[in-house]
């Protein structure tokens, strides 16, 4: 006993295509494919008769998920799934009854982008998303200004986790407000490769970074530079020869110890000294 042919199994396919087998496998709804073909081969045509075969095997157009990448390209596949059915009607390829009830239904015929099945979803189910029915989309001139907004809110809460959260308050402390700013509108910027780029930094960062780690660190590195500058000002202090050849006095460079009266009266001492002979010159 043979198996039930479905309408368009009688279709002759052309044998001058090296791919003709592979094409008539593809075109079969009854079967699951993955169609993969380089620019120019013919993949809209094969996924053309794809759809029509599907409508001339009984599926609804409603129920036929039909994407592609673009509105162009989704506007031009389906003007050429609508030609397809009016060229099979012409030519006999088509139940007469079947074409009737689809010519009266051809804006049921639908392909659309990624972003308007999602948007389509959303619009049948709002509230299993928790989202606002009567939402709408954001022009791209709304985009910056819905996002420093939702900036500007995420650091008001972060702000206040930092008060309890000391791993919050650690990121504020390292970074600033504005550079932390700055460094998560770049992340959303680029959210496509920012998660897979920011695990691949994270991985490679100190394991045992804490808020108390952090702050000592930063207190010894205080402590260096105290140190530093506490030594770099002693040895900025000159000597300058005083009146006699065994007396000798310092001309501090730190105000603080300009501002004590002995070394200012040796500091007055040393000019004196210093006029007295270049006027003996």
């Amino acid at each position: 006993m043979s198996e039930p042919r479905l309408p368009f199994d009688e279709e002759p396919v052309s044998r001058d295509l090296p791919d003709a087998n592979s094409r008539a496998f593809a075109v079969d709804p009854t079967r699951n494919v993955i169609l993969e073909a380089s620019a120019g081969t013919g993949k809209t045509r094969v996924l053309v008769e794809r759809y029509v075969n599907l409508l001339r095997a009984g599926i609804e157009p409603e129920h036929i998920l039909a994407i592609t990448f673009t509105r162009k390209a989704a506007a031009e596949m389906r003007q050429r799934i609508i030609d397809r059915l009016k060229e099979a009607s012409r030519l006999s390829e088509f139940d007469a009854a079947r074409w009737r009830d689809l010519k009266e239904r051809l804006g049921d015929i639908a392909v659309s982008t990624i972003d308007a099945f999602c948007l389509q979803l959303l619009r049948e189910f709002p509230l299993d998303v928790d989202v606002d029915p009567g939402f709408d989309l954001a022009d791209n001139t709304e985009v910056p200004r819905l996002v420093g907004e939702s900036l500007d809110q995420a650091l008001r809460i972060c702000r206040g986790l930092a008060r309890d959260d000391d791993d919050v308050a650690l990121v504020f402390a390292q970074l600033g407000e504005r550079r932390l700013r700055a460094g998560i509108s770049a992340l959303l910027d680029r959210r496509l490769v920012a998660p897979h780029a920011l695990r691949r930094f994270l991985q490679k960062g100190p394991r045992d970074l804490t808020a108390a780690a952090a702050c000592a660190a930063s207190a010894a590195r205080l402590r260096e530079l105290l140190r530093r500058f506490a030594a770099a000002s002693i040895r900025s202090s000159t000597m300058v020869p005083g009146t006699t050849r065994n007396s000798r006095c310092w001309r501090p460079t730190c105000g603080a110890c300009a501002r004590d009266p002995q070394s200012a009266i040796r500091i007055r001492r040393c000019r004196r000294a210093r006029s007295r002979r270049r006027s003996a010159r």
